[in-house]
């Protein structure tokens, strides 16, 4: 097996067929409690498998995240000249840590699916799903992370472990037949696509740049043993996971994808999970659960009418629509307003309302297995004010300062005016209008308050402050 490097990109799997492709092998790594990774998996050649067996037609690893779905990396199963999908039939799985078993469990599969915006050159959206020809009813499945553990799962210095049949040596080659696992680190995203150093029990590692790695859809993790030597996945171990948490809250938060070298002082490179959870939901690698959990709702008063916007928790269920109860404090009167969900989101509005009366709003969703339950209630009044954008960002360029700001609702008045306001901690406040969004203001160095107002025939509006502090350059 050899591996090929595009720029700093290393794969780390080899794909079948007839393709120079890369793999890992968990290098300075231990033996795996046989017991404890049953939802691992071997990608084999089925060629190869046919003439030499499981051990030399091994060429990935995979996770067994529903019964009859496998989750790996995209190069694990993308011809890496041609970019073209293999076929399933160029592809068996194998469970069981051992390679070498004398009867061992093989599994044909019946589809292979890549993510639509897998990129070959830079390895984003690393990931793919295979569907097995058949259920596994006797083997536990690893839960996917959700959004709503993520912080608990993936913040910086969080222990997490990796497991494969890849290369146990740095230089050279040296298969096991066993599976292994490691102790790693996950790296903080300044260090994975803003090129930051990071020190792991005493060893520093260097940091990829945004032209190497992207923190939105990468995740680095590199670990050190007691003899600071480092502990990294290598070829063989592409598309297993990089797990967090022990026991029933064991889950999967990525899938092995690349590396510069193997236990370098670069920290390997793994699909973020959680930034791919809408692909994983339509193949069916997050099985489909009831909706546990009301949507988030914010509601605008406007002028005789309320618009609300609904955002599902990310729990795992389905989201077929929303549905807005908009109830008259004083009367009980109920108006509703539904939307179909985009992503995981919609937005609706009811008007005929009576401006300065209070309503109540809340919310549910739709799932194929049931509705969720109900939000609890968001106060709101209807107006005619105006209500403020946000500042979005900002940014200093050449002794001026660019804002962007989100959109202000002038509510059907006209508007006198639509600007953001930077008060200094002595001094004036400078003002600079805002036009499709931007606003470009001379500041000098100081620190500044900065909002968004907005001024109409019905009143005025500012949106919360923004710190902004420019240094002398």
């Amino acid at each position: 097996m050899i591996a090929i490097a595009f720029g700093v990109l290393l794969v780390l799997g080899i794909a079948p067929a007839a393709t120079a492709a890369p793999t890992p092998r968990i290098v300075n790594g231990a033996p795996a409690d046989p017991a404890a990774f049953p939802f691992v998996a071997a990608l084999l050649d089925a060629d190869s498998y046919r003439k030499q067996g499981v051990y030399q037609a091994q060429f990935c690893g995979a996770s067994l995240t529903a019964p009859s779905v496998l989750v790996t990396a995209a190069h694990c199963v993308v011809d890496q000249k041609t970019g073209e999908r293999l076929d399933p039939t160029e592809i068996l799985v194998s469970f069981g840590p051992t390679l070498k078993n004398a009867t061992p469990r093989v599994i044909g599969i019946t589809e292979i699916t890549v993510h639509p915006n897998y990129r070959l050159r830079t390895a984003d959206n690393d990931i793919a799903v295979v569907t097995l020809a058949q259920p596994v009813t006797d083997i536990p499945v690893i839960p996917v992370v959700s959004l709503a553990k993520l912080e608990d799962y993936t913040t910086a210095g969080t222990k997490a472990t990796i497991v494969g049949w890849g290369n146990t040596a740095s230089s050279g080659n040296v298969f096991p037949d066993a599976l292994r696992s490691g102790q790693v680190e996950i790296f903080p995203s300044m260090s994975c696509g803003n090129g930051k150093s990071y020190v792991v029990d005493g060893v520093r590692f260097r940091g990829y740049r945004s032209s190497e790695a992207s923190a939105a859809n990468m995740i680095c993790a590199a670990g050190v043993t007691a003899d600071a030597e480092v502990i990294d996945a290598c070829q063989g171990d592409s598309g297993g996971p990089l797990l967090v948490g022990t026991g029933a809250e064991r889950r999967l938060v990525g899938v092995v994808s690349w590396g510069e070298r193997c236990a370098s002082y670069f920290p390997g490179v793994y699909t973020r999970v959680s930034s791919e959870l809408e692909f994983l939901r339509v193949t069916g690698a997050i099985p489909a659960v009831a909706p546990s959990a009301p949507p988030r709702v914010t509601a605008v008063g406007l002028d005789g009418q309320v618009r609300v916007t609904t955002v599902a928790p990310s729990d795992g269920s389905e989201v077929t629509g929303f549905a807005v109860s908009v109830i008259d404090a004083t009367t009980g009167q109920v108006r509703t307003c539904a939307s179909a969900p985009t992503r995981r989101s919609g937005t609706c509005a009811v008007s005929g309302l009576a401006n300065g009366t209070r309503y109540l709003v809340n919310a549910i969703y739709g799932s194929p297995l049931g509705n969720s339950p109900v939000s609890p209630n968001t106060e709101v009044t209807p107006s005619t004010q105006p209500i403020a954008g946000v500042i979005r960002d900002w940014k200093r360029d050449s002794g001026r300062v660019r804002f962007r700001a989100t959109p202000s609702e002038p509510n059907g008045q006209s508007v006198s005016a639509d600007i953001v306001i930077c008060t200094p901690a002595e001094g004036d406040a400078i003002r600079g209008p805002i036009s499709r969004g931007r606003a470009t203001l001379a500041l000098p160095p100081g620190t500044y308050s900065c909002v968004v107002r907005i001024e109409t025939a019905a009143g005025a509006a500012e949106s919360s402050p923004t710190p902004v502090r420019i240094s002398r350059s």
